[in-house]
């Protein structure tokens, strides 16, 4: 079950377990991991390293990390580490040696969050785990943190400014990212930042420019090594995507624009796993190659745009579709194509779809068609006209209700606006479609050959018995009706036509008192009659129903003759008010998941 916000599910506590016993602790020893589960701090360690790998972090007092009290239990001191560090900037030479460009105290500690309470809102919590930047406080508890005594803070202060003494630091805000320049005396004030030239996608070149001013009187020659990193989403490079040197000249008064462009096919391969890239630009003064500066910008790729629709308003049990459409943006096939769909309250599990599994035989049958779409009764219909050929309309038409354990019939009706007579060779195919929209299994095929005559309509029955689509039918939830279409005139001109058949389930009737009392037992019962000239076998009746039933209720049924009818009184003690609803799951080897409801009002 994919976990969202709301998602309270009767069956999470079990879940929870389900993920303890995937842990190492478990693995090592499960009697003992079981015995420390009732400890919250033993739990939340164990998940913490079960997504940190074998590091564990937590838990830690926020109090105690605001006040700088790292002597405290469990990862006070990690913590505070991670929220008051100072980021220091170093540049390695070619001969080794370690050259300090610049250190930034604010780079860390902001923006500490958490998703509001009944929200998917950001809501900021970062003055709980820290003191303003540079005030008083912050720096006091800062210096409590890191000596244990409150009696002598102007000492500490002092070693601070030593240790900080000669460095001067300025921070260039960038489009999109963070862009830090460091400039160090005698030099006057440079100004280093980054733009963007386009929208940053996925799938595109990325087009960016180093802009570079000086206020100096005098030329700069300047060397610059630009490098870009695919970052993981806690931070850590992983990989190199491109380095590029050049040579500039920076001239007084005058803006330097260096343009950068990072192609897809650099960093593609990276970034399918990563999620940002970060661009640095060190820049060397050629006249004094003590005097560095650094620039650097993060880079968030945006998603190449995908369309999915569903209907605004569906049924409770009952079977709706909808429609996902993704555009490949980039000029290479895309491979192991895979679509994962899931939802809360929609989905009981994650549900995976290969979209060239989909349309398969169309694709071998009729590949190059162009499908238009037609209006059909109760489905989709499309069809495909090409030029030189006059307009012909193509579409199903649902002769009685589609209701299973009955034959289905259809008529397919085209009609010509040409003047003259159309011999046709109709093929017309029926698969069974798992919910995802898969085919699971061919349920008749049949060719006829008819002509359409000009100005007339063209009736073509379709019958799809039960008995042939009965087998595949049981676990699966549509058919597909494909009718390909070919002019025999010209037998390069084809049409399509598509039709998706949902069966209506045959009628459960389920009754309960309109009104019960909390934790009263309380009575209903269930009929179902069997519409099909055979005897049902293996049957059972489920119920279930949040707040009335704290566990499915399965019950076996005796076989059912044909035309007889199954009666099954259930009993259920509500445990939860307000107004709740009875499901029952008929089953059995002809038939799956019929499903009847009804809703009870819980009252004191």
């Amino acid at each position: 079950m994919t976990t969202e916000m709301f998602n309270f599910e009767e069956n999470m506590v079990d879940i929870c377990l389900k993920l303890l016993d995937r842990s190492l602790n478990y693995y090592d020893n499960p009697a003992k991991d079981a015995r420390s589960r009732s400890d919250p701090i033993y739990v939340g360690r164990v998940i913490t390293a079960m997504h940190c790998s074998v590091f564990r972090c937590g838990p830690a007092s926020v109090k105690a990390v605001l006040e700088g009290h790292t002597d405290f239990k469990y990862d006070v001191p990690f913590v505070f580490a991670e929220v008051n560090a100072d980021c220091i900037d170093w540049t390695v030479t070619d001969d080794g040696k370690k050259v300090r460009i610049s250190s930034d105290t604010k780079r860390v500690g902001k923006f500490i969050s958490t998703k509001r309470v009944g929200s998917r809102q950001r809501e900021d919590i970062t003055n709980t785990y820290k003191h303003p930047e540079g005030t008083d406080k912050e720096r006091r508890n800062f210096v409590f943190a890191t000596t244990r005594d409150y009696s002598r803070p102007e000492e500490m202060y002092e070693e601070i400014e030593e240790e900080d003494a000669g460095e001067v630091t300025t921070e260039e805000p960038g489009s999109g990212g963070t862009d830090e320049g460091a400039t160090s005396e005698p030099l006057p004030p440079v100004t280093i930042r980054f733009k963007e030239v386009s929208r940053l996608i996925n799938g595109k070149d990325v087009n960016l420019k180093l802009v570079l001013q000086s206020q100096s009187s005098d030329t700069r020659p300047l060397s610059i090594h630009i490098s870009v990193q695919a970052m993981k989403y806690y931070g850590v490079p992983a990989g190199k995507i491109l380095t590029e040197d050049k040579e500039e000249t920076l001239l007084p008064g005058k803006v330097l624009s260096i343009p950068i462009v990072i192609p897809f096919s650099a960093y593609h391969r990276l970034m399918v796993e990563n999620e940002s890239m970060k661009v640095t630009a060190v820049i060397t003064d050629k006249g004094d190659g003590e005097n560095r500066y650094l620039a650097t910008h993060d880079i968030v790729l945006m998603d190449p745009p995908i369309s999915i629709t569903a209907p605004a308003q569906v049924r409770l049990n009952a079977l709706a579709s909808g429609d996902v459409i993704f555009t490949n943006p980039i000029n290479k096939t895309l491979t192991n194509c895979k679509m994962t769909f899931s939802g809360a309250g929609l989905f009981r599990r994650d549900i995976d779809c290969k979209p060239e599994e989909m349309y398969e035989e169309i694709e071998e049958e009729d590949a190059g068609e162009v499908t238009t779409e037609e209006p059909g009764s109760g489905g989709t219909d499309e069809g495909a006209t090409s030029e030189p050929l006059p307009p012909v309309t193509i579409r199903f038409k649902e002769v009685s209700r589609l209701i299973n354990g009955k034959d289905v019939n259809l008529k397919l009706v085209l009609q010509s606006q040409s003047n003259d007579s159309r011999p046709l060779s109709i093929h017309i195919s029926v698969q069974a479609m798992k919910y995802y929209g898969v085919p699971a299994g061919k349920i008749l095929t049949e060719d006829k050959e008819e002509t359409l005559l000009p100005g007339k309509v063209l009736s073509v029955p379709i019958v799809i018995p039960f008995s042939a689509y009965h087998r595949l039918m049981v676990e699966n939830e549509s058919m597909k009706v494909t009718a390909v279409i070919t002019d025999k005139g010209d037998g390069e001109n084809r049409y399509l036509a598509m039709h998706n058949v949902v069966l209506m389930d045959p009628p459960i009737s389920i009754t309960a008192p309109a009104q019960v009392r909390l934790n009263e037992v309380t009575y209903g019962e269930v009929t179902f009659t069997n519409p099909i000239n055979k005897t049902l076998t293996n049957c059972t009746m489920t119920f279930s129903g949040a707040g009335l039933f704290k566990k499915d209720l399965d019950f076996e049924i005796p076989d059912v003759l044909p035309n007889k009818s199954a009666h099954v009184k259930y009993h259920f003690a509500p445990y939860k008010k307000g107004v709740k609803t009875v499901i029952a799951d008929f089953d059995c080897d002809s038939f799956r998941d019929i499903k009847g409801t009804c809703t009870v009002n819980v009252t004191e």
